[in-house]
């Protein structure tokens, strides 16, 4: 039986509510990368720069960091997972080899 996942007013299957998950993470990947890359460009770049090449050199790489990090979202998101997963087992064998 196929199992069924409610997303506003839309019953999604397991194929299109995976896909709908990749394009939050997408989302949120882009607006993160592209802010942090801003964040630390704004220190890198001259004050002495006109405004608007200033502007330029700000926003189109924030904005290609931003795209490629959400292009590998889904490869980010299992990762992050596996990583996880990993740090979970990691601890609970660390807590086991104490005890033995």
């Amino acid at each position: 039986m196929a199992q069924y996942y409610k997303v506003d007013n839309r019953l999604l299957n397991e194929e299109e509510y995976n896909e709908h998950c990749v394009g939050l993470w997408a989302v949120c990947l882009f607006f993160a990368a592209a802010i942090y890359c801003g964040y630390q460009l704004h220190g890198v770049i001259p004050h002495e720069w006109m405004k608007e090449l200033r502007f330029a050199g700000l926003i189109i790489p924030s904005v290609i960091a931003g795209g490629i990090a959400a292009r590998f979202a889904g490869f980010i998101r299992g990762a992050l997972f596996v990583v996880l997963a990993v740090g979970v087992i990691y601890e609970l064998s660390a807590w086991v080899w104490n005890f033995i």
